[in-house]
């Protein structure tokens, strides 16, 4: 399991950690965790794709990603986009993206 928070840059609070650490590291981080800056989908694609390339995943055919967000994307289509591509790229198709819009 890995926590990525995402506004105006992509922060990596944790990567590939087991069930029960990830639980504890995301007890810890939501006392500290509050929305700032605009909401770059891009910058949070990004952080995801570098965590993507850190995970060893022998044995486990792929990622599953739940993608929330507060608001409309402070990018623009062409950023998305490219983003998006990347990540794909990068993934070899091991990603599965799960997206859910809060607002």
């Amino acid at each position: 399991y890995s926590l990525i928070l995402f506004s105006g840059e992509g922060r990596i609070l944790f990567k590939g950690l087991p069930a029960a650490a990830a639980k504890q590291q995301l007890h810890l981080a939501w006392k500290s965790t509050w929305p700032w800056g605009p909401t770059m989908y891009g910058q949070g694609l990004q952080a995801l794709s570098s965590v993507v390339g850190l995970i060893d995943t022998r044995g486990q055919p792929q990622h599953v990603v739940v993608f929330l967000s507060d608001g409309k994307p402070g990018d623009s289509q062409r950023q998305f986009e490219s983003s998006v591509t990347k990540l794909r790229d990068s993934t070899n198709d091991r990603l599965h993206l799960h997206t859910l819009g809060f607002g």
